[in-house]
């Protein structure tokens, strides 16, 4: 798309004064980023966080300024569309599933003819052990000897 350039004069009565400007009127979309600190990376969670905390806030920019709009995949985490608070939908279980892969993505407004942005971001967010399975003996009884 070539750039449209607008030249706009004015001129104001009896003063003879004359204001030239140059205004960029190309019409541009660029894409939403996640903020450092609220992009979900190298995050970790405890295996034993109740279902139905809230567990993180994802936050994005846009450098137009528009509104951004959030989601995340898989079955553990949702996202609120408008605030990106994330919430622990599903128990977790490090010694079944240590690490959940999510794909985040974030999305902005449409502005004028240009559509709006969709943008993914892939994470591996790590389950963290909590000592919530006793040691357990298989075999029972164990029967040994001690010399004295």
């Amino acid at each position: 798309m070539v750039p449209q350039v607008l030249v706009l004069c004015l001129a104001v009565s009896r003063a003879f004064a004359q204001e030239s400007r140059i205004i960029n009127d190309s019409p541009r979309n660029r894409p939403p980023v996640l903020v450092q600190g609220g992009d979900l990376r190298n995050w970790e969670i405890y295996e034993d966080t109740p279902v139905g905390s809230t567990v993180y806030t994802l936050v994005g920019q846009d450098p137009e300024g528009s509104q951004i709009f959030y989601t995340i995949s898989g079955d553990y985490f949702s996202a609120d569309i408008n605030t990106g608070v994330v919430t622990l939908k599903k128990p977790l279980d490090r010694e079944k599933v240590p690490k959940i892969d999510v794909v985040i993505t974030i999305q902005d407004e449409p502005i004028r003819e240009i559509p709006e942005n969709l943008i993914p971001f892939r994470r591996s967010v790590k389950v963290l052990d909590r000592n919530d399975n006793l040691p357990q003996f298989a075999d029972l009884p164990y029967s040994f000897n001690v010399k004295e």
